[in-house]
């Protein structure tokens, strides 16, 4: 899977005007956003990919380890860096 930037005509564009940018939909970004919401603040949240892609909501309540013989160590490794 990949991005792919192509040209395009600014003048087209769409422009909206915000006060904020949120970097980030984990739940920092997100706790973030409520708060700027409830200040009526204008804010835009970018994120890499969609929202359930993310350490926050991948997140199992504890530190992960790879301490089952099943389990793989590289693939947990793999795992995390995917979701962060």
């Amino acid at each position: 899977m990949g991005i792919y930037i192509t040209e395009f005509d600014t003048d087209k564009l769409k422009s909206i005007e915000i006060e904020t940018v949120i970097v980030g939909s984990g739940l920092a970004g997100l706790s973030t956003a409520l708060k700027l919401k409830e200040l009526n603040i204008n804010y835009l949240v970018i994120s890499k990919n969609d929202i359930s892609i993310s350490n926050s909501y991948l997140a199992q309540g504890g530190i992960a380890v790879s301490l089952d013989l099943e389990d793989s160590p590289k693939e947990h490794f793999k795992d995390t860096v995917k979701a962060g």
